[in-house]
């Protein structure tokens, strides 16, 4: 894929628009990465960063010096605080639930079996949710999200 010029609109739209060709989804997944970046900027305007590979692999919301939301081809994932999700989700979702066990990723479909997936904020996973399968969850996932962001930009690493 050719190199993608960050600082173009229209690379940067073109390159959205690949991600998400389907124009109900784009525009719910937008809107969504829209509210947690005005969150993340409500709660401390210099420590985040949205961040759109040069290679066109992925669109990177980033808080704090962590990923928070990457959205690539086929799928999103989104990281939340298991305890939100657990009270949240009451019904079965299509998500795979993400987190490193040392330094391997480890993907499961139980939120309880997947270890955490940052070592900053405990408690965290990831949800990979298929892009067709986004307009189930987010409701679900957005107040686990957000608290996962608040956690982010709130915690620091011990020295």
């Amino acid at each position: 894929m050719p190199s993608i010029d960050r600082n173009n609109v229209d690379d940067a739209k073109k390159q959205i628009e690949a991600f998400l060709p389907e124009k109900n989804i784009r525009t719910i997944l937008l809107k969504f990465l829209a509210e947690s970046i005005i969150f993340a900027d409500r709660l401390n305007k210099a420590n985040w960063n949205l961040n759109l590979d040069k290679n066109g692999k992925f669109l990177r919301f980033n808080t704090g010096q962590e990923y928070c939301i990457e959205i690539s081809h086929d799928k999103t994932l989104i990281l939340c605080i298991r305890e939100i999700l657990r009270k949240n989700i009451k019904e079965k979702l299509d998500i795979e639930f993400h987190g490193y066990s040392g330094k391997s990723k480890v993907i499961s479909r139980n939120l309880d079996d997947t270890p955490d997936c940052l070592v900053k904020v405990p408690d965290s996973v990831g949800c990979n949710i298929r892009h067709e399968n986004i307009i189930d969850c987010l409701s679900f996932i957005e107040e686990a999200n957000k608290i996962f962001i608040l956690e982010l930009l709130t915690t620091y690493l011990s020295s």
